[in-house]
């Protein structure tokens, strides 16, 4: 999927089976509830008159380190970029890698759900996911 998805997803794919058909779409369901409250703590912190970036940084790892479990490539890659900046408190760069940051976890989502989609299409259909 374009960079978007690593290894880890692959891998991921691998463990589900007949028995857990639906585990990837619960794995992603999870990471995707956290995520969206990660990120608005982000954006929370980032709205404040005076933007604590060692708070930013806390919530930039706790999201790294889910979307890389889940093999989340590019969101992955902005965290830790995002964080670099924090680390050097390059405000204005933070306030770019924050837009870079929802926009690509945005369509990062949007593709997993139309992929889902087709998925669960296919598999009521009769058919089978390799």
């Amino acid at each position: 999927m374009d960079g978007f998805l690593d290894d880890y997803f692959s891998q991921l794919l691998r463990l589900q089976n007949d028995g857990s058909p639906g585990f990837v779409i619960e794995v992603f369901t999870l990471f995707f509830d956290r995520a969206q409250n990660l990120i608005c703590e982000i954006n929370r912190a980032m709205e404040q008159p005076t933007v604590d970036l060692k708070r930013v940084d806390y919530f930039l790892h706790e999201l790294k380190g889910s979307s890389s479990s889940v093999g989340a490539h590019r969101v992955t890659e902005i965290c830790i970029a995002f964080i670099d900046l924090c680390k050097e408190q390059n405000l204005e760069e933070c306030f770019r890698s924050m837009q870079k940051l929802t926009e690509e976890y945005s369509l990062l989502q949007h593709k997993l759900k139309v992929l889902f989609n087709w998925e669960k299409q296919i598999l009521e259909a009769g058919g089978s996911i390799p």
